[in-house]
């Protein structure tokens, strides 16, 4: 037993798998929200302000959903790495799937349909 150099790789840590600090969404929807805000103060109409504060916190609170959401995809795709690893060093293959055998239909799209 090597140290894992060889046909298995070490796992990479959590924080370099995904490291891409792209932003997606909301962005849009913010920048329309402030300038409805923006002519709601100009103008004097609260409702037009409180429609822009609105679409403010509806695309923060998306931005958050979306973070979250990679998050989660990063940590299962870590996990899967690591099974796969633990399994090509003798586990058994039902170690494989995320949860056991019994969630090896329900993850098809975190393994690609593996």
């Amino acid at each position: 037993a090597g140290t894992g150099a060889g046909a298995n790789p070490p796992v990479p840590p959590a924080s370099h798998i995904n490291t891409d600090n792209s932003r997606s969404g909301g962005g849009g929807t913010r920048l329309a929200g402030k300038a409805e805000r923006a002519a709601g103060a100009m103008v004097g109409s609260q409702a037009l302000k409180e429609r822009g504060f609105q679409k403010e916190q509806e695309a923060g609170a998306f931005k958050m959903q979306s973070a979250e959401i990679a998050e989660a995809e990063r940590l299962e795709k870590e996990a899967l790495m690591r099974r796969e690893r633990a399994v090509a060093h003798g586990a058994h293959p039902d170690n494989r799937h995320l949860g056991g055998l019994q969630n090896a239909n329900t993850l098809s799209d975190v393994t690609g349909g593996q």
